[in-house]
């Protein structure tokens, strides 16, 4: 039922909290809050980056990364490799045309060569070829031959920037020239890091351009930004990448774009010869990341090799860097759980080239602000006036539009807009009209649930719950149909197991039988010990409750089979289960003290359900119903059992086993249903003498038991003649 809340102003009111805590949420430099709201966009933003890649895309032009793999580490040896050996691969590359060789390695310690004694060389008697070869590698002249090929082309190495180190160590370089306007550059808000690892001196020398190779992730360790400026000794120092544009550029100088705030001086961003770079304003730049296979690679083992191709490198910026995982260089990202370095350096390189990085400028936060806002009020707005449906419904397509409108303009602006934080609003508000609007519709449901969701099915609670007002817990007495199933030798079982293993034992038994009962429209009553007891026709009508409870019954038979087919593979022992079915007057209602009360069924039928269902012992039988059941459950064959008196009852009564519905019952079963009523025809009839004959004649198609009893009692009528008068019942004096 749809509810309408029109003006109201506690439900209006409570909505404008959750709008403006969701407001404070978004905008707050709380620790705590903040770093959740953080991790929060991180993922949105991870989701938002892997729907925006394209499926296959064609590798950069003008980008060459040069791997050392696996494959390298086999052909050629185990990193490092000596210098003379990375010198040679740098000439190759320097032949081969390349516009921009940028490393993503760190030469910091000097190479130590093999101590060759000074005689040795000065001997005479060596060959002049073998002393050339020993100088060379001598002392460190792989350093020196390696920066005589680095200044074959333009090269730039990396070097790490770190915050372990409290003493600031000068670098064995001039850093590139920054241009910061009116701004001073000590007042820019980059990170300032004091300790450094730089290459040696003479490899620096050698060097077009140096930038560092540290990248500062967010706080869950995953890089989606990196900074392209960090401070070290008081000068300015750029990204490796940011380098890397820079020398292939041909740009002298590097132009910082700041503005001034109420929070204090911010970057905008940075300009690069024609290019203009969008940061944050702490100078750090989204990553561009791409599919690994976006850039075209080379492994180092075939630049060495006589399989080198010149045109590969001819023209192209080339990155060195360690794709095998035996070097370590492995960093989690949006795209990629364990992402080579060279690989960032790489897509953060191309989207400085193309100018298409991602922007997450300053004014970010009141746009996301503002856009909260705006929901938030829309929602405020439309939420008490709409009926649930309709509610979800706008909040669906509120939820389309904030998505899609966020892809967009990720897609064509490349702007990094809050994701997170509005979907939450959104889903709150409508989490709370929603709950607010269904609160009075549900009420009588819930009063339902509470007088009868332990007894009946979830599906007959529904059914009450489209009327209400006709449904009440009072006592009352109708014709009703009561099921007894209860554990065969129970308590000696009992005596086998744990405690515990008795307490999962019985709950491996209830919960299916239950379900069972439930999918047949019964009313659970309750559960003593191993016993379950419910009944039908209460508290919602059922016509066919007979019927309904031989089919429960006929069910929990086979699926007692499955469980014990489950417990036969956990070694755990089989159980059998004696079903009790009797239908007639009951009085139902809720009863009880007013410390406890519960919904259930009490009579004279009551009793006698019980009192069947311990007679499934006596005749070795699953199922026992009365004669009011075996007669209404139609088109249903049953097997006569017995004509017995019951501990507490003076009048005879028949008593059945219920076989199945007749289409489903055989021509054999059939034939021996019939000889067994004949059977019992002549024992009431006191025809002795035939009824034994047909009884042994009936060997094999009856339970044992039930053969069994019926001789006993053949046995006591021949000692004992019964009267004229007898209607072929017999007492049972036990319970």
């Amino acid at each position: 039922m749809a509810r309408r809340f029109g003006n109201s102003l506690l439900v209006r009111g409570i909505g404008l909290l959750i709008a403006l805590a969701g407001l404070w949420f978004q905008l707050t430099d709380q620790p705590g809050i903040a770093g959740l709201r953080d991790r929060l966009e991180h993922l949105a933003y991870d989701l938002r980056l892997n729907l925006a890649l394209p499926g296959r895309a064609a590798p950069h032009p003008d980008i060459l990364v040069v791997t050392v793999d696996e494959e390298s580490l086999q052909r050629v040896g185990r990193w490092p490799w000596p210098r003379d050996r990375i010198a040679q691969l740098v000439r190759r590359l320097a032949e081969a045309g390349a516009a921009v060789l940028a490393f993503d390695f760190l030469f910091s310690e000097p190479e130590q060569g093999p101590r060759i004694p000074p005689g040795l060389l000065r001997d005479p008697r060596l060959p002049e070829d073998l002393r050339h070869a020993l100088a060379s590698t001598a002392g460190h002249a792989g350093d020196a031959r390696l920066a005589e090929a680095l200044a074959g082309l333009d090269a730039v190495l990396g070097f790490i920037l770190h915050p372990q180190s409290r003493i600031a160590s000068a670098p064995p370089f001039a850093p590139p020239e920054f241009e910061t306007g009116d701004m001073p550059a000590d007042l820019l808000p980059v990170p300032e890091l004091p300790g450094a690892a730089f290459n040696l001196p003479v490899l620096s020398r050698a060097a077009r351009g140096h930038g560092f190779l540290s990248v500062l992730p967010d706080e869950d360790g995953v890089i989606r930004r990196v900074p392209l400026l960090i401070r070290h000794a008081g000068r300015l120092y750029p990204s490796l990448a940011l380098e890397t544009a820079r020398t292939f550029l041909l740009a002298d100088r590097i132009r910082i774009e700041s503005a001034r705030t109420a929070s204090g001086p911010v970057i905008t961003g940075l300009r690069l010869a024609d290019r203009w770079i969008p940061t944050d304003a702490r100078g750090f730049a989204l990553v561009p990341f791409h599919r690994q296979g976006n850039f075209r690679r080379i492994p180092a083992w075939r630049v060495l090799s006589d399989e080198f191709d010149p045109a590969e490198v001819e023209g192209r910026i080339l990155l060195l860097g360690a794709t095998a995982l035996a070097l370590s260089d492995l960093r989690p990202t949006p795209v990629h759980s364990a992402l080579p370095g060279v690989l960032i350096h790489a897509s953060l390189l191309a989207g400085l080239l193309e100018g298409s990085l991602p922007v997450s400028p300053d004014w970010i936060h009141g746009a996301n602000g503002a856009l909260i806002v705006l929901l938030g009020l829309l929602l405020i707005w439309l939420g008490p006036r709409l009926s649930a449906p309709m509610l979800i419904t706008t909040a669906l397509g509120l939820l389309a539009l904030l998505v899609g409108g966020n892809l967009w303009l990720w897609r064509t602006h490349g702007l990094a807009l809050a994701m997170a934080t509005p979907v939450l609003v959104l889903g709150l508000l409508t989490g709370w009209f929603a709950v607010a609007g269904f609160a009075q519709a549900t009420s009588a449901r819930r009063r339902l649930q509470d007088a009868f969701g332990q007894y009946v099915p979830p599906q007959i609670v529904e059914r009450m719950a489209e009327a209400p007002e006709a449904w009440h817990d009072r006592g009352e007495t109708r014709e009703m149909t009561v099921l007894f199933a209860d554990i065969r030798g129970f308590t000696t079982l009992s005596e086998t197991l744990s405690a515990g293993e008795l307490r999962d034992l019985l709950n491996r038994f209830f919960t299916p039988m239950t379900r069972v009962l439930f999918e047949h429209g019964a009313t659970i009553d309750k559960y003593v010990g191993d016993m379950i007891m419910a009944f039908w026709n209460a508290p919602v009508d059922d016509p066919d409750h007979a019927r309904h409870a031989v089919e429960a019954a006929l069910a929990m038979r086979r699926e007692m089979q499955r469980i014990n087919t489950l417990f036969a593979r956990e070694g755990l022992p089989a159980l059998r289960i004696g079903i009790g079915i009797n239908t007639g007057p009951m009085h139902v209602g809720d009863m009880g003290s007013e410390f406890r009360r519960a919904y259930t069924v009490l009579g004279d039928s009551v009793n006698l359900g019980s009192r069947l269902e311990g007679l499934t012992r006596l005749y070795g039988v699953d199922i026992v119903v009365g004669p009011a059941t075996a007669e209404a459950a139609t088109g249903m064959i049953f097997r006569p059992l017995d004509r017995i008196r019951v501990k507490g009852r003076h009048q005879a009564v028949d008593v059945f086993e219920p076989l199945g519905y007749r289409d489903a019952i055989d021509s054999g079963t059939l034939l021996a249903l019939r000889e067994w009523e004949a059977f019992l025809d002549c024992f009431r009839a006191a025809r002795l003498q035939e009824a034994r004959e047909r009884l042994v004649a009936l060997s094999g198609t009856v339970p044992l038991p039930l053969q069994a009893l019926y001789r006993e009692r053949l046995e006591i009528l021949r000692q004992s003649p019964p009267p004229p008068d007898w209607d072929g019942a017999f007492e049972r004096n036990v319970k």
